[in-house]
């Protein structure tokens, strides 16, 4: 099946049946033509075979240390940090990417786990300890109180901070935060250079960026093609420009 067919086909899925990153790596199969798709999550199985023990500390201290994923802090707007398959090679991504690893890795180790679309930083929850969030980016685990720091880090001290940020999103969320960010940077790039990005299709020289937006429909276009008519915003997973990674 052809990706964008594969990927339409996935959001006329009811949404609980849906893993996101099945749908990530779709999304990133639109930059890379004959991305083996089910071949890049096998790569998942692998690395969540290697945890020590089914729980969220066993994960962390093995994706985040033993492996060593982290958050690309030296240049955190390059596309390449938005392509899951791209994480898996470079082991470096953005909040949301992280997360999408984390939860998948913690689905096959049956530790159940939640994306929470917080305003400007993506992050992780543990369904079964609500007050246990993990910060993919820093690789570390919050409590509440941690989250609100980090909320706080990324939109200043005074920034009001709503508990409703914290609670779970599905997988069509995360996935339509993924390909607002997808739009807002290939949008800035474009911007920058006065026409349309060279080389769009190659997924080295080009960007994605992260924002709650609808779900994605059936009627869902290419994950990756822009209206030039669209104003640009600043990606939603990442931090002010002026203030670096958070």
């Amino acid at each position: 099946m052809e990706v964008t067919e594969r990927f339409v086909e996935l959001c006329g899925r009811p949404e609980s049946s849906v893993d996101v990153e099945e749908a990530a790596m779709l999304v990133a199969a639109h930059a890379t033509p004959g991305l083996d798709v089910d071949a890049q999550l096998r790569r998942i199985d692998v690395l969540a075979a290697g945890c020590a023990a089914p729980t969220l500390e066993a994960l962390v201290h093995h994706v985040f240390g033993e492996v060593g994923f982290s958050g690309d802090r030296r240049d955190y707007y390059d596309p390449r940090n938005s392509y899951l398959d791209v994480v898996l090679d470079r082991r470096l991504g953005i909040p949301i990417t992280l997360s999408i690893l984390s939860i998948a890795v913690g689905r096959r180790l049956g530790v159940p786990l939640a994306g929470i679309s917080m305003p400007g930083h993506f992050l992780v929850r543990d369904t079964d300890r609500p007050d246990v969030f993990l910060d993919a980016f820093a690789g570390t685990l919050l409590d509440h109180r941690g989250c609100v720091v980090t909320f706080r880090r990324v939109h200043g001290d005074g920034a009001r901070f709503d508990p409703a940020w914290l609670q779970p999103v599905g997988s069509f969320a995360v996935i339509a935060r993924v390909l607002a960010n997808l739009k807002s940077i290939f949008l800035a790039r474009e911007d920058r250079t006065s026409g349309p990005a060279s080389g769009a299709s190659s997924r080295r020289s080009s960007p994605r960026p992260d924002a709650s937006a609808r779900p994605p429909t059936s009627t869902t276009r290419s994950p990756t093609r822009r209206r030039r008519s669209d104003s640009p915003p600043r990606p939603t997973d990442a931090p002010p420009l002026d203030s670096g990674p958070g």
